[in-house]
């Protein structure tokens, strides 16, 4: 009797609580045996109430997103994962699984059914890429958003296909050589959009930022390169290839005792690192020291880097030698060096510019305009430099040959603006600067003004 008690109060109880676990419980613990007959023994209890139903299995948000990474990089067709966000998903499709728009339309449906849909995954937005050829790769967008739309029926599938966005781009190495070419040709806005588009790309990187403030100085936009070399430094202060440009610019604006002083800096760093690779040399930095200490009349200084140099037969250093002779007043000794450096054809360019610039000093107007004639015909651009005095001017009509010559007001050496259309023979010192450089992969090891503009 009391056995049959126990079971009714138990079924009230969970009758009035619910059939839980709580109830299972309390159900094995009040009604641990029932008569077993007349043998009277006692046996286990067999439990009449199903125990808690075990509910499907309930996966996480975490675990969900860990599956679905899983999943992306298991697929043979996607070559590339990136996750640029935690809501974005980026990747490139194997060109083998793909072989034109058509066929990447559909593998790009299918792909974002199974992601937005199928398996829920985290990302709201989906990248994809593919190269059907070497010089060029298509790209697009597919969101979660736009999928929705298309499965409630409210967009047709080809408005949707076409929220893909797929454009055919040029490839990175595309790009690079296209950045190459305009520099070369000196278009300059050109290559600054290429550059714009290179940052978009995976090859974003320091090089990238060195030859993006390379292209403001070939437009002349000398305090905006400055600051974006400034920038770099702050990172990573003994980067030679922007101390180098750095120091360049600085020149450029007149500001020759920062530049001094980072050739300095440069010039420290080469003795504490003897052997390793640069972009530039100690010999280059020596060069440059010179070129500055010049424009910033401090003769004796120029003298002393000069002597210590080792490569007394570059015309780098003849073309130096030459402008210091004349600032000394030691004209004569100054035009042998660059009357033997044009009959040599070793940088004669420079060597007719500098030559101009010592008639002028001597007050020889029919060897300066000779001497200008000569390097007009030869180089338009560089000739151009000196075109805004008035001897070279042909719009001024009020120039009289019988009132003498005439020199231009203040400091020479200072209007001494180059072009970089190399002038020297020797290839360790050939020009690296704008409008031109080596292969755009070795963008590191092309700095401003090496041997080239600015330098004298």
């Amino acid at each position: 009797m009391a056995y049959k008690m126990r079971r009714v109060f138990c079924l009230m109880f969970c009758l009035v609580m619910g059939f839980t676990a709580g109830c299972d419980a309390l159900w094995n613990l009040v009604l641990d045996e029932k008569p077993a007959g007349d043998s009277g023994t006692k046996v286990l209890k067999e439990t009449l109430l199903p125990s808690a139903v075990k509910s499907p299995l309930v996966i996480t948000e975490k675990e969900n997103e860990k599956l679905c990474v899983e999943y992306v990089e298991s697929i043979p067709s996607v070559v590339s994962v990136k996750y640029p966000d935690p809501k974005t998903l980026s990747i490139e499709v194997a060109s083998n699984k793909v072989y034109d728009e058509a066929s990447l339309i559909k593998w790009v449906m299918e792909f974002s059914t199974e992601l937005f849909d199928t398996r829920a995954c985290q990302w709201d937005q989906l990248l994809f890429m593919t190269s059907f050829d070497e010089g060029s790769y298509d790209q697009g967008v597919s969101g979660r958003s736009d999928y929705l739309l298309y499965k409630k029926g409210r967009i047709s599938s080809p408005e949707w296909n076409k929220r893909f966005e797929i454009k055919k781009m040029n490839s990175i190495k595309t790009l690079k050589l296209q950045l190459k070419a305009e520099r070369a040709l000196g278009h300059h806005a050109k290559a600054f959009d290429l550059m714009l588009e290179l940052f978009k790309t995976e090859d974003a990187d320091v090089t990238l930022s060195i030859v993006k403030n390379n292209i403001l100085l070939d437009q002349k936009i000398y305090h905006e390169a400055i600051a974006g070399y400034e920038a770099l430094l702050a990172s990573d202060p003994e980067n030679i290839t922007v101390l180098y440009n750095l120091a360049f610019a600085k020149k450029e604006i007149g500001s020759f005792a920062d530049a001094i002083q980072i050739y300095q800096n440069l010039k420290t760093i080469f003795e504490q690192n003897p052997g390793s690779r640069s972009p530039v040399s100690s010999e280059d930095t020596a060069f440059q020291l010179a070129d500055a200490y010049l424009k910033n009349n401090q003769l004796k200084e120029t003298r002393s880097v000069l002597e210590k140099i080792k490569d007394k037969d570059s015309g780098t250093y003849h073309i130096l030698l030459s402008n210091l002779l004349r600032q000394e007043g030691q004209y004569t000794e100054a035009k042998t060096i660059l009357d033997g450096l044009i009959k040599k054809g070793a940088g004669t360019e420079l060597a007719l510019f500098n030559r101009t610039l010592l008639y002028l000093d001597l007050k020889d107007v029919e060897g300066a305009r000779r001497s200008y004639e000569e390097l007009k015909a030869l180089n338009a651009v560089m000739a151009g430099e000196l075109a805004f005095l008035p001897l070279f001017n042909e719009r001024r009509q009020d120039l009289k040959d019988d009132k003498g010559p005439v020199v231009p007001e203040g400091d020479v050496i200072d209007m001494q603006v180059i072009t970089p259309d190399g002038f020297i023979d020797e290839e360790k010192y050939k020009p690296v600067a704008p409008g031109q450089g080596a292969d755009f992969e070795d963008a590191e090891d092309e700095p401003e003004g090496q041997g080239g503009k600015g330098l004298f």
